[in-house]
């Protein structure tokens, strides 16, 4: 490592450090890289109508029988929740941000090499890690991993948004993939983009690609039903389980996967170039809600 960057990581780390303490408390409010989201309730999950417009969406972009309504029924039934106060990322978690916590020999390298150009450059979100690891450094800064609940209600603000910038999907705003999966360059990058990418794309709240670039983990086991049950303040998931929610869609995804009520899942242990996370913030001042 060059002297300079040396030097830029110890400063960073201080900085972090500093950081850690505030964030746990209501010091978080006045960071501008961090946004609060009152507490309140909201519709989480896929309605009727939004269930027509996936099925369109999908339809559109795909010429085989995947699109069913089956296909997104672990987003349904919508159900009204009520989520407390919290704060979230504005950004998905850099790969800079993440040499911090290696720095401080409190997390290990992600499994995209540092040499690798696709995904390494230090605006890129940090990718190639598992759950456990981006929890540890959530840990390291002072927060966690946000509930599913958490991240679809900084995604879509309470609204019925389709997607984090509107009703529509728009090619223009979003780092995304083509129907088959694979990475599409049109919309400016063949693969992982700088964290604060797209900022016409951004959430009603001001957060930064809650849709493509990278799919994020939340702290929640997945289960397909768990929307049946769910409680009705504050779900957290399952208490059990072998994998966790990932939420937001990558650079591979078709549109249909870049809506804010998509799920997917990843085994836990399992770690991809294109998942990511950002981290959540408790917030003490009940008066924020």
């Amino acid at each position: 490592m060059r002297p300079t960057r040396i030097l830029l990581v110890l400063v960073a780390i201080c900085s972090a450090l500093s950081l850690g303490a505030d964030v746990s408390s209501d010091l978080v409010l006045s960071s501008p890289e961090k946004i609060l989201i009152g507490g309140g309730r909201f519709t989480m999950g896929l309605d009727d109508e939004g269930l027509a417009d996936s099925l369109s969406l999908c339809g559109r972009a795909r010429s085989d029988e995947t699109c069913t309504p089956q296909a997104f029924a672990s987003e349904r039934p919508a159900h009204e929740v009520y989520v407390s106060a919290y704060a979230i990322d504005r950004t998905e978690v850099s790969r800079q941000a993440y040499d911090l916590c290696r720095a401080a020999l409190r997390c290990p390298p992600p499994r995209v090499a540092d040499h690798d150009k696709r995904f390494s450059d230090p605006s890129f979100p940090i990718t190639g890690v598992t759950v456990a690891e981006a929890a540890d450094y959530c840990a390291f800064v002072g927060g966690r991993l946000p509930t599913e609940a958490e991240w679809e209600k900084a995604a879509r603000a309470g609204s019925a948004r389709r997607f984090p910038w509107g009703r529509y999907f728009n090619s223009r705003v979003v780092n995304h993939g083509r129907a088959d999966g694979t990475a599409e360059p049109l919309d400016g990058y063949t693969f992982t983009a700088p964290v604060d990418a797209f900022p016409d794309g951004k959430s009603a709240y001001g957060l930064l690609n809650m849709a493509g670039n990278a799919w994020e983990f939340t702290a929640d086991y997945f289960d397909e039903a768990y929307y049946r049950t769910s409680p009705e303040s504050d779900p957290r998931g399952p208490e059990t389980g072998t994998s966790h929610v990932l939420r937001g869609g990558s650079f591979l995804s078709a549109p249909h996967d870049l809506r804010v009520t998509a799920r997917a899942f990843l085994p836990d242990g399992d770690a991809r170039a294109d998942v990511g996370f950002r981290c959540a913030y408790d917030v003490r001042n009940s008066s924020a809600r």
